[in-house]
């Protein structure tokens, strides 16, 4: 049988080859987010990536996700229907066991979570999703010692790989073993971890990963980054770390990812860029932009609107995994943090149509908040239509 192959991963292993870029990758965490993702893709002609975990897309049997309802093949659908030309990569992120809210917060056996997983990966590969994130990185009892991480991302890798071959299509991979809410960085330990992915595929006679998630120095609290990658004290360290983690992986033929690299200030992108990385994933912070447009509007035309949505978002508890120790964060700043994880509710809807009648084409200026927000990160990345145009002037 012939494999179906992916032109968005023909493009992005291309783009993954120019100095001086990183490639980016897009939290699915709305509607807005996903078409602004769309429509930048056509401006620019870049290969963006639309990330979704397990919680905000999922496959029908498993639950659905809290972005629209969307399940797997209702986001594919939907991006592809509006991405003609394929520009867009669907990317699974953190796809794994205990991954899914329900398998987490049920605390099911590990037999169950791996099922589970494969269940949401096959539909992923069916759908047309383009890069699998394998993250064995989680436990609800604690994170699982390496050698247990590492035998559950083959398994899985292998069992992806298989379907993957059945279904004809072309699929690429992203791995780690690592709780990627932020860690220590550990360079040794991450070139070591590497060999031992490489070699336990090898054996198999699978294919290396595209990428391979890497701690970084960046940490997501609220709505800011406390990582250590351009601290005073550590960022010297830190840099000559990563720079040592890229060059180890790229002579094994692999990129590194970052996680976690919402918010930072535009030199310090750029200078995690000079660092090497392949690419970055930015989420919340996409999600945090459109909510406090949302939020301003209602303050400004229907305050008891506001009220509500607040409450609403305080009732999800869904702020609470971002909150710092001893956070002196108020309602507003909590409900700006996770506002996005209830749109696609009943509740929030009956609010949005009545804000719909004050203000015109509502979800335009939602959409061009989170344009601007993904712009900046284009720009840092040197992913721009401008910064191509110089590329290939020179080369």
């Amino acid at each position: 049988m012939k494999i179906r192959k992916s032109d968005g991963l023909d493009r992005l292993r291309k783009w993954l080859k120019r100095p001086g870029t990183c490639q980016l990758g897009i939290g699915a965490v709305s509607k807005n987010v996903v078409d602004a993702a769309i429509a930048l893709a056509y401006e620019t002609e870049a290969p963006l990536m639309l990330i979704a975990s397990r919680r905000q897309v999922e496959a029908r049997e498993l639950g659905g996700g809290y972005v629209e309802n969307w399940t797997t093949t209702d986001f594919a659908n939907y991006v592809r229907t509006h991405d003609p030309q394929g520009l867009i990569l669907l990317c699974r992120d953190h796809g794994g066991p205990w991954q899914n809210s329900r398998d987490y917060e049920r605390c099911v056996s590990e037999e169950e979570a791996m099922e589970s997983a494969i269940a949401s990966f096959r539909a992923d590969i069916e759908a047309g999703f383009d890069i699998l994130h394998i993250d064995t990185g989680i436990h609800p009892k604690g994170e699982p010692p390496t050698e247990i991480a590492l035998k559950r991302l083959i398994e899985l890798y292998e069992a992806c790989w298989a379907h993957a071959e059945k279904s004809c299509r072309e699929i690429a991979f992203e791995v780690g073993t690592e709780d990627q809410r932020g860690g220590e960085l550990d360079a040794p330990g991450f070139v070591s971890l590497l060999g031992d992915v490489k070699q336990a595929l090898n054996k198999r006679g699978l294919p290396s990963p595209l990428f391979m998630v890497a701690q970084t120095g960046t940490k997501v609290v609220e709505t800011r980054n406390i990582g250590t990658f351009d601290e005073p004290a550590t960022r010297e360290q830190v840099q000559r770390d990563i720079l040592s983690m890229t060059g180890k992986a790229r002579d094994l033929g692999v990129h590194i990812k970052a996680h976690n690299c919402d918010y930072l200030p535009t030199p310090t992108l750029r200078k995690l860029v000079g660092c090497g990385i392949g690419a970055a994933n930015i989420a919340p912070e996409f999600g945090v932009v459109e909510t406090r447009e949302l939020l301003s509007l209602f303050e400004k035309r229907m305050p008891e609107c506001r009220d509500k949505f607040v409450s609403l978002v305080l009732q999800s508890g869904k702020w609470k995994k971002w909150m710092a120790v001893g956070t002196k964060a108020g309602e507003r700043e909590r409900a700006e943090i996770a506002g996005h994880y209830v749109y696609a509710t009943r509740e929030f809807n009956q609010l949005k149509e009545l804000i719909e009648k004050q203000v015109t084409n509502l979800d335009e200026q939602l959409r061009l908040k989170a344009k601007a927000a993904i712009s900046r990160y284009l720009d840092a990345f040197g992913l721009t239509s401008e910064q191509q145009s110089a590329h290939r002037k020179a080369a």
